[in-house]
């Protein structure tokens, strides 16, 4: 007879997990519930001098305690609700039991009981149940069993009785020990047991496969970053309440989840708000950001401005500037600093500091990754625009739907005044972490101009003609990403015609985008009619070279088929192949996506057509007109689509071109979000 194959699993650490560390903790809830002392220790020896089954540990207690008949069995109904009351579903290792498998237990209930326990915790899978007092620790179990299956592979949390006995007799085996309490939090349990107990239960819930990046990075924030920042919360609430501050400005990008935490925290205590900052948008502050920040109301006494890991250099020498005075701050790792120049702040507040030696920016930053990348500026309604991510998008989104699922549920008693048990936490947390191998960059970007310059690329400010367009494509990034963020599967598309006009041995602007991009989640077309540059030709790394020539539709049709982000032409310069560039591929434009034509103000060759600067501000006035290279239908279809068109000044210095020239060298023709 063929014998069914199945997966087998233990039960209790393993499918399911006590609320409470020891199961012999039951006992003493009992006690406390039933109202009834020294019940734990009569509960145990009864089940000591039984023969392992319920029914008669508790004939032993009754006749150890001469309670009656009602209370024996009031007592036994007792412990299996308070058993079903304190347990849950380990959830990873739940999801990998599949319908007909088997469910092998060395417990003292019954088949009954136990069915009952896992469905009142949610475990509904059909699945077949063996039961005994110690048959796996015996052997026996698996001696039966395998007479009745073929087990393909046990889990278990005992090492002797689900591990070395079922090899013994011929079974494979897994040592689950997921249930078991991590060392994080160990050092929790040792300041608060019902804390720690409830951060294991949460870190339980995870659904994830052992092993894969989901699983891991939930573990990350249950275990190694809620807890650390409930008590960051705790703290910047008491330092909050000591300096009369009642409204807290909490910084992009490292603030993101601790402003969560904390709003959950404190809902109605103080006024919180989301600051935009970085160093890049201090040191290089726009118009439009000192407004923003006038108008934040971040310089009044009663507000304070909250950072993790912070030195406030360019925070203060940018309100110096533009204010002359600073805001009072706050940054977590820094605590002792500002206690010394601010007599304001009491010093019990420094206990913060020792806690946090050792710590590092790379780690902690890591562990609280934003969605999205470096404030560059905000623009006049204070949209915030931003620098392409400097890390994996997918993850840190992750990390931040793990936390917005258990805002609603934070555990409680937090052990606030036992500053050495955070110290040892952090220790211990800095020595398990494994964030580094996911998330390791969450650093302030540098300009797109600095990088421009760095790769010798004119749309810079000291390369040749030095336009700077850079600064301003940096803006278009910024609006782009706000209706498409790149991520893994959904990189920013970018074209540019034109690649190197005098060295076909290097890309400036290719390799400008891809550091600007951080080398991820972007893929960049670039077009010119050098064959040499399909040299640079490298999709495995996001590079596409398309040699043709942009004077000849049929040439740019190799550029069709896709969608792109950003369109721009740095090509030839002539009119007529601008015009005809720009009649093929607008169509190639997303929704919402932006096409540039750069140096309008340069023409090579005389020509006999309208030059393309003359016709986009014809266009950008409502005279939408035609050339024999852009006909009327695509005209119709552009000035339908086109939401707006920006002309930009070129910044260049060169002595060639006059102050008049250069007034609208670069279009910006961006496309209608819906089209």
């Amino acid at each position: 007879m063929t014998m069914r194959c199945v997966t087998s699993f233990d039960i209790f650490d393993t499918i399911v997990a006590r609320r409470v560390r020891q199961p012999t903790d039951i006992f003493s809830l009992m006690e406390h519930t039933a109202s009834y002392p020294g019940f734990a220790q009569l509960r145990q020896t009864a089940q000591d001098r039984s023969n392992q089954t319920f029914t008669d540990i508790y004939a032993q207690f009754q006749q150890i305690t001469q309670c009656s008949d009602a209370d024996r069995d009031r007592l036994a109904a007792l412990e299996i609700q308070t058993e079903i009351d304190n347990l849950y579903l380990i959830q990873r290792i739940a999801n990998m039991v599949k319908e007909g498998d088997l469910l092998v237990s060395d417990m003292y209930h019954t088949e009954e009981t136990l069915r009952h326990m896992l469905e009142a915790v949610g475990f509904h899978t059909n699945v077949d149940l063996f039961v005994s007092p110690s048959g796996k620790a015996s052997g026996q179990a698996w001696a039966q069993l395998r007479t009745q299956y073929t087990i393909l592979h046990h889990y278990g949390d005992n090492a002797h009785s689900d591990v070395h006995m079922a090899q013994q007799y011929g079974i494979p085996a897994t040592h689950v020990t997921v249930s078991s309490y991590t060392p994080a939090e160990d050092v929790l349990h040792s300041a608060s047991a019902s804390f720690a107990a409830q951060i294991r239960a949460l870190r339980l819930s995870n659904p994830y496969a052992v092993g894969s990046w989901q699983g891991d990075l939930f573990d990350e924030q249950i275990d190694h970053n809620l807890p650390f920042l409930m008590y960051v919360s705790h703290r910047i609430a008491v330092m909050a309440r000591e300096r009369q501050v009642r409204r807290l400005f909490f910084t992009t990008r490292d603030c993101c989840l601790l402003q969560k935490v904390f709003a959950c925290m404190h809902p109605s205590e103080f006024e919180i708000v989301t600051f935009q900052a970085s160093r890049l948008a201090y040191d290089n502050a726009s118009d439009d950001y000192v407004r923003y920040v006038e108008s934040s109301r971040v310089l009044e006494d009663d507000s304070m401005v909250v950072d993790l890991y912070a030195s406030f250099r360019s925070l203060q020498a940018f309100f110096q500037k533009h204010f002359g005075h600073n805001p009072k701050t706050l940054s977590v790792n820094r605590l002792r600093r500002w206690v010394d120049q601010d007599a304001g702040i009491m010093l019990s507040v420094d206990k913060m500091t020792w806690i946090w030696d050792g710590v590092t920016t790379e780690f902690w930053e890591s562990l609280n990754a934003d969605n999205c990348g470096t404030l560059i500026t905000v623009d006049a309604d204070g949209t915030p625009l931003r620098a392409p991510p400097d890390h994996d998008v997918d993850m840190s989104m992750f990390m931040h739907a793990v936390i917005d699922n258990v805002l609603t549920h934070l555990p409680v008693d937090l052990p606030v005044e036992n500053e050495e048990s955070w110290r040892r936490y952090i220790r211990t947390v800095l020595q398990c972490s494994r964030i580094r191998q996911y998330v390791c960059n969450n650093d302030d970007h540098e300009s797109l101009t600095q990088i421009a310059n760095a790769c010798q690329t004119d749309k810079g400010t000291t390369y040749r003609c030095a336009h700077g367009y850079a600064s301003t494509y940096e803006r278009v990034v910024g609006y782009l990403l706000l209706s498409s963020p790149p991520r893994k599967h959904h990189p920013f598309h970018l074209l540019e015609i034109g690649l190197n006009r005098d060295d076909t041995s290097s890309t400036p602007s290719i390799s400008m985008w891809r550091k600007y991009f951080y080398k991820r989640n972007l893929e960049i077309f670039g077009f010119d009619i050098q064959a040499a540059f399909l040299a640079f030709h490298d999709p495995s790394r996001g590079i596409h070279i398309l040699h043709g020539d942009q004077s000849d539709p049929i040439s740019l049709q190799q550029c069709h088929g896709r969608l792109y982000d950003f369109i721009i032409d740095d090509g030839s310069h002539m009119s007529s192949h601008q015009q005809i560039t720009l009649a093929s591929l607008w169509s190639c434009v997303r929704p919402g996506g932006c096409y540039a034509i750069e140096d309008l103000h340069y023409q090579p060759l005389a020509e006999s057509c309208i030059k393309t600067k003359d016709l986009v501000r014809e266009w950008k006035s409502g005279n939408w007109i035609s050339t024999p290279h852009i006909p009327d239908d695509v005209v119709q279809t552009i000035a339908k689509e086109c939401a707006r068109i920006d002309m930009i000044d070129s910044q260049s210095k060169d002595p060639h071109w006059n102050a008049d020239s250069l007034k609208g060298a670069l279009a910006l023709l961006w496309k209608i979000e819906t089209t």
